[in-house]
């Protein structure tokens, strides 16, 4: 009897691959149709330049958001690239030139402003492991004084919550 039972081995092998084909499929899609709704709210966050609303957005939420900031910056080809393991970048891209660009983003609060420590860990990432034309530093709150000077003195470019709205606003005012 147990020797006919290999007879249906193969089958039954093939039925388990089969339903964790639909598992992984059935998961797939699930995880495009949330990226899409996030991508979604993220957009009308940024193209609104309200901090508030942005501050709302989950850190996900918040990098997509970002990636729309910059597209109105003329910037291609981005990628949201964060979560664990991300090596202070956000987001990756091009910009108008067609340079390389790195980007990290932190949501905060205007009140928690963005210090010197969290500069100097982004320009080590950035210069030792990216190797990228470009760094901008992305934050919906301000910059310390330390972190304003020493900032350009290693190429990271800085962008607060007032720039993100003064973008969104001329971004509106330009659309017909």
């Amino acid at each position: 009897m147990s020797y006919m039972g290999y007879y249906f081995l193969p089958d039954a092998i093939e039925s388990l691959n089969n339903n964790e084909n639909d598992t992984e499929k059935h998961q797939a899609d699930q995880e495009a149709r949330e990226t899409k709704e996030q991508q979604g709210a993220a957009r009308a966050a940024a193209l609104s330049g309200d901090i508030e609303l942005i501050l709302a957005l989950s850190p996900t939420q918040f990098e997509y958001a970002m990636a729309v900031v910059l597209q109105m910056l003329g910037m291609t080809d981005l990628q949201r690239v964060g979560g664990r393991g991300h090596l202070s970048v956000n987001i990756t891209g091009r910009d108008a030139v067609g340079r390389t660009v790195l980007v990290q983003c932190k949501r905060r609060a205007r009140t928690k402003k963005i210090g010197s420590p969290e500069i100097e860990k982004f320009i080590g990432v950035a210069h030792l492991h990216h190797h990228a034309d470009l760094k901008l530093f992305v934050t919906t709150s301000e910059f310390t004084e330390h972190a304003r000077v020493l900032a350009p003195q290693h190429g990271i470019q800085l962008m607060n919550g007032s720039d993100i709205e003064n973008l969104a606003r001329k971004q509106r005012e330009s659309t017909p």
